[in-house]
């Protein structure tokens, strides 16, 4: 039979890679051990008896076929188990990868996803637009100011008359 503390590490360890609450962790690592205990405590690998254990009468014989029977299906179902638990290993080995591959598209798209805004951005504060009017703009003459009069306010009886006089 396959070691099973083994098999909980690795389901321990798989689920710290998915960040997994350590308390959670904890809860779903003492259940599988509890019953890795119950299973290796049980003395089960001591009931494989042979057929004469049971006595050579017909009913000691009929006993031993289903002792084997039974002993079979047991056997079976905690290879099952085994096996299960290695699925559910490989399984959440796979959802990490998965999910670190998931981190990665999406780190790998955010950057794709800024690298256009930035160039976006670029375009929108460069455009050729701005850049030939400001070319436009400073390669015109330079126009004096022109100095006006100052205005005659026609109410004003002092200006009327062109000054003191």
């Amino acid at each position: 039979m396959v070691e099973i503390g083994g098999l909980i590490g690795s389901v321990a360890g798989v689920l710290r890679d998915l960040s997994v609450d350590e308390d959670a962790i904890a809860t779903v690592v003492a259940k599988l051990q509890a019953v890795a205990d119950d299973v290796e405590g049980s003395g089960f690998r001591d009931l494989d008896l042979p057929g004469a254990a049971f006595g050579g009468s017909s009913r000691g014989q009929a006993l031993s076929l289903h002792h084997a029977a039974a002993y079979n299906v047991v056997v079976k179902t905690l290879e099952g188990l085994v096996r299960d638990l290695q699925d559910f290993g490989t399984g959440v080995t796979r959802a990490v990868e998965l999910v670190k591959d998931a981190d990665t598209m999406t780190a790998t798209d955010l950057k794709r996803q800024a690298d256009a805004v930035a160039v976006l951005t670029y375009e929108a504060e460069h455009s050729d637009a701005d850049r030939l009017r400001d070319q436009a703009r400073d390669a015109q003459p330079v126009i004096p100011d022109v100095v006006e009069p100052p205005a005659v306010d026609p109410m004003d009886p002092t200006a009327q008359s062109g000054g003191a006089g």
